[in-house]
């Protein structure tokens, strides 16, 4: 993830933070970050990005207004990437129906 402020900083400070997906590759861990690619985003992100993966396509994850908190989780020799789910409607946000998703 990179974290970013779209609209640039007004006072100096980033008054707002928001984050894209990135994906890199590398044949030992002192050599990722160089060849980083825009990989994923959220609702909240502009599709101008030209990301490839939008998170709100994949049905478990449709509601979410914005993924955070990503993780690996191993479990019977599978992989997952685990996304926690921020949920906004009408109402305000919705805690109720905030979630960890895990997607193979």
């Amino acid at each position: 993830m990179k974290y970013f402020n779209p609209f640039g900083t007004v006072t100096g400070v980033d008054e707002r933070q928001v984050f894209i997906y990135w994906h890199t590759t590398a044949a030992i861990p002192d050599l990722f970050g160089g060849n980083g690619v825009v990989w994923g985003k959220s609702a909240a992100i502009s599709a101008t990005w030209g990301a490839p993966v939008d998170l709100n396509t994949i049905p478990e994850l449709a509601n979410c207004i914005l993924q955070t908190e990503l993780g690996m989780f191993a479990f019977n020799g599978e992989t997952y990437l685990a996304i926690s789910c921020l949920v906004v409607d009408g109402a305000g946000r919705r805690t109720d129906l905030e979630r960890i998703e895990l997607l193979c």
